[in-house]
């Protein structure tokens, strides 16, 4: 039951973050400079969840 919310949350969140890199970035390197900050947030979210579990021991 809880992971059906976790998931909504994350798209609901997901969802958010093109928009608003829209914003930031200048029409000519847009799309480059959105996919590679969500890429970037990507593979940092993927190390965290290892390296709290390295540390927890």
């Amino acid at each position: 039951m809880l992971s059906f919310f976790l998931g909504a949350f994350q798209g609901a969140l997901a969802s958010g973050m093109l928009p608003t890199f829209a914003e930031l970035f200048p029409t000519t390197i847009r799309a480059s400079g959105q996919g590679f900050c969500l890429g970037g947030g990507r593979g940092f979210g993927s190390v965290v969840p290892a390296t709290v579990g390295i540390l927890a021991r």
